[in-house]
């Protein structure tokens, strides 16, 4: 903002013009503080509603975590799975998750790195298809191409949703062995 000030042109800052604002409306704040005004009604108010909606979807997340499932992605994909809507109504992301089992009090920071989180995820996975990998031995299957049949049959899918191949059941062999 320009003004002439005598002969001379002057700019006014416009930082000093916000500092100044800053100034009043704290002086504003201060005063309705002292006359016992609380600032924090909505926050509060959205807080208990989106506790209220987390509560709802307990007996849910129960379920979804009784039956093995407990990684922000899985839990994500499950819930999309089932049609469960979110409060915006877009599909399930990990980070909504986060904030649901956060609110729920059963998010837990994983004690294992990054960098083998997934390796380790996987290792579990495999542990939880160990049964089904050996019936499919029992049963007579010896190749690779057999067990993946077999696990097809059955109805089972790879942690992306996808049939078995040759590939995937030998990844689940590899780390059956390494854990072994």
């Amino acid at each position: 903002m320009k003004y002439k000030q005598g002969k001379y042109w002057l700019i006014r800052c416009p930082g000093e013009e916000s500092e100044q604002k800053g100034r009043i409306i704290r002086a504003a704040q201060a005063l309705a503080r002292s006359r016992g005004a609380v600032w924090d009604q909505g926050n509060r108010r959205a807080a208990e509603a989106a506790q209220n909606r987390a509560e709802g979807f307990r007996p849910v997340i129960d379920e979804i975590r009784a039956t093995g499932i407990i990684g922000l992605y899985p839990i994500a994909k499950e819930l999309n799975r089932r049609a469960v809507a979110t409060q915006s109504g877009r599909p399930w992301a990990a980070w909504k998750v986060q904030d649901l089992l956060q609110r729920l009090d059963y998010y837990e920071r994983s004690m294992v790195p990054s960098r083998r989180q997934s390796h380790v995820c996987a290792q579990q996975r495999a542990e939880r298809l160990r049964p089904r990998f050996d019936e499919a031995v029992a049963n007579g299957c010896k190749t690779n191409r057999d067990i993946a049949g077999y696990l097809n049959c059955q109805g089972i899918k790879t942690f992306l949703g996808h049939t078995w191949t040759l590939d995937t059941v030998l990844a689940l062999r590899q780390r059956l062995l390494e854990s072994r």
